[in-house]
């Protein structure tokens, strides 16, 4: 059912990532390293076995001392590998057993990420009011048989389905305080690249321009591979940071290059340059997912987290 899909969206765990409209899939957060280590700057702290249980049930880990259930874990690796194993995806068997362990990883540090959210909320005293929860589950319910279908479909029971709503919508406002503060103005280009893969071509191009040859005119050859980029802001991931460098440094008219990188040698003319021009709504909403994804790695950094489950 499309409705409770969001409910889903990646690894099954209810990070901001997978619910709010703010994010893509480009957003990615780094998975720390789990080691078992002494507790240091990188936040992992070594599991010890009398810390790995809670009131008589076994965890998965502890975050800042509060504790992430085993069987929450075990029950969405199990969830995520079911949806799997029915689009004909079976992991655990021969050839799967990696993809099997990146679930069990990703799954990890979601629910890590989650209760780092919680916690924050709490800090800063953002909450959700018992009836703003009714009011979105009801929503979301709609039929009554289809939705107890979805339900039994994705091995949830009512009460769980409303922990992980409960979730989704307090996630939302921690989302929208920690990047309320956007600007949605920053310093852009406008800029042409030549692209190619051989460095003597790239020479030869360079001494081209040199000479005088227009760039727009090397820029229509048809061996070349030539592109436009209007008005980008820094860090868009629309170039490589080489050539992203070279062209904030340059003033309009000018021409940079060769620059090398991992995709080859470019050349750029830069065409405009605006100090506080307006950002478009996607660049603003990726601003926004580097905002939080920034936000989330200093947290994970800070915290002391207690694996007691085997990763990769």
């Amino acid at each position: 059912m499309q409705k409770y899909h969001f409910l889903w969206v990646g690894l099954i765990v209810f990070n901001a990532c997978a619910f709010h409209p703010a994010f893509t899939a480009t957003t990615e957060i780094q998975s720390s390293p789990v080691t078992a280590t002494p507790t240091s700057s990188s936040g992992i702290a070594t599991p010890t076995r009398d810390r790995s249980v809670e009131n008589g049930q076994p965890l998965a880990a502890r975050v800042n001392n509060q504790p992430i259930l085993l069987s929450t874990f075990q029950r969405y690796v199990a969830t995520f590998a079911q949806s799997l194993a029915a689009q004909g995806r079976p992991v655990g068997e021969s050839g799967g057993q990696a993809e099997l362990d990146s679930i069990r990883q990703k799954i990890f540090w979601d629910l890590v990420d989650q209760q780092l959210i919680e916690q924050y909320a709490r800090q800063t005293g953002i909450e959700l009011i018992d009836t703003e929860l009714e009011a979105a589950a009801r929503q979301l319910a709609g039929s009554s048989d289809q939705f107890e279908q979805w339900l039994a479909g994705n091995n949830l029971t009512y009460s769980q389905f409303l922990k992980q709503l409960r979730f989704q919508l307090l996630a939302a406002r921690v989302f929208d305080a920690l990047t309320g503060s956007v600007p949605p103005t920053a310093e852009q280009i406008r800029l042409t690249v030549l692209r190619v893969t051989d460095p003597i071509v790239a020479d030869t191009l360079a001494s081209r321009l040199a000479q005088g040859q227009p760039f727009a005119a090397l820029a229509q050859e048809a061996q070349y591979n030539s592109q436009y980029f209007d008005w980008v802001p820094r860090h868009s991931g629309r170039l490589p940071p080489q050539v992203e460098d070279a062209a904030f440094a340059l003033k309009p008219g000018d021409i940079s290059g060769p620059i090398r990188t991992e995709n080859g040698y470019y050349l750029i003319k830069l065409e405009g340059k605006e100090a506080n021009r307006p950002l478009n709504s996607d660049a603003i909403e990726q601003l926004k997912q580097q905002t939080f994804a920034a936000w989330l790695q200093k947290q994970r950094a800070a915290s002391v987290i207690e694996p007691f489950v085997a990763l990769p």
